[in-house]
């Protein structure tokens, strides 16, 4: 039952920010999306299944810098080709090797 709870809260936010897009554009959307809520509630949710709150806010933390460079490199992408697998591949590739350095370098 808890997964299907969580499961709902994660569709709430998506359905959430799909409407806030149609009605205010996707730059809001964008910045909806990206606001403190959802670290909060992953922070919730982590937190009541028994994880320690202090390893779950420097997981993201952590998870900030491939996010940022991600984010970046999909702009850059995005100008440079119109294909959106290539863009999001590239992406993903990118924030995979920043994580993995990241992860490194902070010793997690």
């Amino acid at each position: 039952m808890d997964i299907f709870l969580k499961s709902i809260a994660g569709g709430v936010m998506v359905a959430a920010i799909l409407i806030v897009s149609k009605l205010f554009g996707p730059k809001v959307a964008g910045i909806i999306s990206t606001m403190p809520v959802n670290i909060t509630i992953g922070f919730i949710i982590l937190t009541t299944s028994g994880s320690k709150a202090s390893e779950v806010l420097n997981g993201f933390l952590l998870g900030m810098i491939p996010l940022t460079i991600f984010i970046l490199v999909c702009m850059f992408m995005s100008k440079y080709t119109s294909s959106m697998l290539i863009t999001i591949s590239t992406g993903y590739l990118i924030w995979i090797i920043t994580f993995l350095i990241a992860k490194k370098i902070f010793n997690m």
